[in-house]
């Protein structure tokens, strides 16, 4: 009984130490993450012609982007927002925060980075 406690006490302190040790690797990676969004992220003038929540797999992405994102995120919902950019439709991603405080049939200043909405600057 006692070697069967001491082999459960060990188990016990590996998973700690092994979710601290990821903990801190997940929250390194996101903060890198973050610091490259921060880096590329520009202020663009767009018309929302609509949002929604959808699969990335339904939505019309470039082929090049939809290659980077990994399987498992493919089938997952996201809010997707359709905007005019310039003179170009574009299918852009962004968090559900923004997605809630987005206007739709108006016009906005937008951070964006690559194909993601960082932020709201102001709507017209």
């Amino acid at each position: 009984m006692q070697i069967f406690l001491t082999v459960v006490g060990v188990i016990l302190l590996i998973l700690v130490l092994l979710y601290f040790v990821f903990k801190n690797r997940i929250k390194d990676q996101l903060n890198s993450q973050q610091s490259m969004i921060d880096e590329y992220k520009q202020s663009m003038q767009l018309f929302i012609i609509s949002k929604k929540k959808d699969k990335l797999s339904n939505a019309k992405l470039p082929k090049g982007a939809l290659e980077q994102i990994p399987k498992l995120m493919r089938n997952r919902k996201v809010a997707l927002v359709k905007a005019k950019v310039g003179s170009q439709v574009m299918t852009l991603l962004c968090d559900d925060k923004i997605y809630k405080t987005l206007p739709e049939k108006k016009t906005i200043v937008a951070e964006v980075a690559g194909i993601y909405i960082v932020g709201i600057k102001k709507v017209k």
